[in-house]
């Protein structure tokens, strides 16, 4: 039996494989490093999950609801990816703060 591996181990699984399909994922993969280590930070083992996942979104600066949309719709990829591995891997639903973007 191996030891569960920290969320940022999976960060970095799940950007390298998204890189090698050809996506850049500069600002997702700053969010998705600043994610794994806050569940570090945390003492978090174990899959992805909506609470964690609010936690998180809420955590920023500002505490915009925005902010906290966007940050969980980069979230839901990479819980998506999670779920094959560790099927009780929880992913944030659409629009959990509202929208995403904004129209100017």
């Amino acid at each position: 039996m191996s030891a569960p591996l920290t969320m940022s181990a999976r960060v970095v699984a799940y950007l390298a494989e998204r890189r090698r399909a050809g996506f850049a994922l500069t600002i997702a993969g700053n969010q998705l490093a600043a994610f794994a280590r806050f569940a570090d930070g945390l003492g978090h083992t174990g899959p992805l999950t909506r609470s964690l996942a609010t936690q998180w979104a809420l955590a920023s600066r500002g505490q915009r609801r925005l902010t906290a949309a966007r940050r969980i719709e980069v979230l839901r990829g990479f819980a998506r990816y999670c779920q094959r591995d560790e099927p009780s891997t929880e992913i944030p639903p659409t629009r959990l703060f509202g929208r995403a973007h904004r129209r100017l």
